[in-house]
């Protein structure tokens, strides 16, 4: 018996509601020949176990809009066989969002040709099957606003592929991870009101909880995708990584401004004859109790940021223009980030002005993540020194000396140099383009914690990164303990006599020439 029960997990691999099936037509007096049933169960339940699994396989990781290879079924004719078949919806763990074509028989050249009039009619014909069902659903929606309802109906049903992956996404209780190539507002809005009602209710179960990876992707249009669409994302608890390729995050003032006093009484006096309208036209209203709730409802989901979530251990972003303030924000909700990861891309930024701020994104790193952080990966443009990025005047305190675990460190040299002013330009040949003033030692910038250091070029001229190193063999025991390997890439290069002195005191020292 010992020997067979340990297989019947991997047997009766189905979803709770088949599982209860099985065990309540199965008439067993203990485990033993409830074991030894095995193959009474499969040539009774058969088609049970044959719909799983091909409901596994086709739904597992689900496909909606368009790439640039394939025409996805539309959104809505999934909605609709989940609408009718509800158990469908338990399937779905890892969701690709692609574009989404909100008009049926639209045809873009160069991206796809267009659907079929075989294919537009079956979208008619699922719209027309799940109209009736659709309200129901959607009326028993407690995270779209009593006031959209009727909206998202009505885009639903004609065709609006946006709004239907929107909800179907609401729909599947059971997803791990997103990956989105395009996105809207009503997505942003409906994770959170997800969000906040997770942080009101906790106890109670809500869409993507179980939600641990979103990752941001951009499209072949030329507007791309914005880090705003991954802001909501992180006041779930359950996400544990975002991450993003050619990704534009712009800066985003959100202070509140304050209102005086005399401002302060117009206001009241405007928001009470607003009521007394408000109350006259509620007059003629049905069902003004559900109304109520309802509102009472919306307030408790409204969205508060950062200072709930808390969850993130890494974020990624390559080839993208971030600007700091962005992660200042998801970076003050976090409460164990292990992982930072920022490529910056020079050609990103010259669309949308976003300037390379290393200094700036170091300190919001420190700030919040100085007691978790393992590994930091925080490469960019060419040019500049870390100190002058965050600010000419500002003393360069802010080193990676401070994190307290940090293990892995790949960024460019110039976090060792000390720059003031610039006195040439970039394309001088015989001028650097900044004046280099101090060049800080590898003791006075690294932890002692650090394993493994990953070095480019800030500049074109490389001769100066060896002054860094310049005590380092004599500094390592005491103040580098753990560090192994120093690898230097982008035509870095240290002489040969430093070489072996760092690997006399066990530091290894390894040149590549990616850039």
């Amino acid at each position: 018996m010992a020997s067979e029960t340990p297989a019947m997990p991997g047997l009766l691999d189905l979803p709770n509601e088949v599982l209860l099936q099985i065990i309540g037509n199965t008439n067993v007096e203990d485990i033993e020949s409830f074991s030894s049933c095995n193959k009474r169960i499969r040539s009774l339940f058969e088609p049970a176990l044959q719909l799983h699994m091909k409901r596994k396989i086709k739904y597992s990781k689900t496909e909606l809009g368009c790439s640039q290879t394939q025409i996805n079924p539309h959104a809505v004719t999934l909605l609709r066989d989940v609408l009718e078949s509800p158990a469908i919806a338990l399937y779905p763990r890892n969701v690709v969002i692609g574009e989404c074509v909100d008009v049926l028989d639209t045809y873009w050249p160069g991206w796809f040709p267009g659907r079929s009039q075989a294919a537009i009619l079956e979208i008619k014909d699922a719209i027309a099957r799940s109209t009736e069902l659709l309200s129901a659903h959607l009326d028993a929606c407690p995270y779209i606003r009593t006031s959209d309802k009727q909206r998202w109906k009505r885009e639903i049903c004609e065709g609006k592929e946006r709004t239907s992956v929107i909800f179907l996404i609401m729909l599947f209780p059971n997803l791990e991870s997103i990956t989105i190539f395009g996105a809207s507002y009503c997505m942003s809005e409906a994770v959170e009101n997800i969000a906040a009602a997770q942080q009101k209710y906790p106890e109670s179960t809500h869409p993507l909880q179980y939600l641990t990876t979103v990752r941001l992707e951009q499209s072949s249009q030329p507007s791309g995708v914005w880090f705003d669409y991954l802001e909501p994302f992180t006041s779930l608890k359950s996400v544990r990584l975002l991450a993003g390729k050619l990704v534009q995050g712009l800066y985003t003032d959100y202070s509140i401004m304050d209102v005086d006093d005399d401002s302060d009484e117009d206001s009241s006096e405007n928001e009470d004859a607003d009521n007394d309208e408000l109350e006259e036209e509620e007059d003629h209203k049905e069902d003004n109790d559900d109304v109520e709730k309802d509102a009472q409802i919306e307030e408790g989901y409204k969205h508060k940021i950062v200072e709930s979530g808390g969850g993130i251990t890494r974020l990624s972003f390559r080839d993208s223009a971030i600007d700091a303030s962005k992660f200042n924000k998801v970076l003050r909700g976090t409460k164990a980030l292990q992982i930072f990861e920022y490529n910056f891309s020079a050609d990103i930024s010259f669309s949308s002005s976003i300037e390379w701020q290393p200094a700036l994104i170091l300190q919001y790193l420190l700030l919040y993540a100085s007691h978790s952080l393992v590994s930091l990966d925080l490469t960019g443009m060419k040019g500049c020194s870390w100190n002058v990025c965050g600010s000419e005047d500002r003393p360069y305190t802010e080193t990676p000396r401070h994190f307290q675990v940090l293990k892995q460190l790949c960024v460019q040299d110039g976090i060792f140099i000390r720059g003031k002013g610039r006195i040439g330009s970039p394309q001088s040949a015989t001028k650097p383009w900044w004046s280099i003033t101090k060049i800080y030692e590898m003791a006075d910038v690294l932890p002692a914690s650090l394993e493994q250091l990953t070095l480019f070029p800030s500049f074109d001229h490389r001769d100066q990164i060896s002054d860094a190193f310049r005590d380092f063999p004599e500094l390592k025991e005491h103040k580098l303990p753990r560090l192994k390997e120093i690898k230097l890439g982008g035509g870095l290069q240290l002489d040969e006599s430093m070489k072996l002195a760092c690997e006399k005191v066990g530091t290894s020292v390894v040149e590549f020439s990616q850039e």
